[in-house]
């Protein structure tokens, strides 16, 4: 599946998506997550360490 054919698709009731296209989704929505919750434990780590020089 192409970048465009997953990004002009929208889950509606008048049209279910393919199996394929699920799996692209999910795909992406999980590498979102990763990068999401990386880029929250650095700023856990970083605020740490400020923390730990000021006491």
């Amino acid at each position: 599946m192409s970048e465009k054919e997953l990004h002009s698709f929208r889950l509606s009731s008048l049209e279910d998506p393919t199996d394929e296209m699920l799996q692209a989704v999910m795909e992406q929505v999980g590498e979102a997550a990763r990068q999401s919750s990386a880029a929250a434990d650095e700023v856990v780590r970083k605020r740490l360490s400020e923390i730990r020089a000021n006491l």
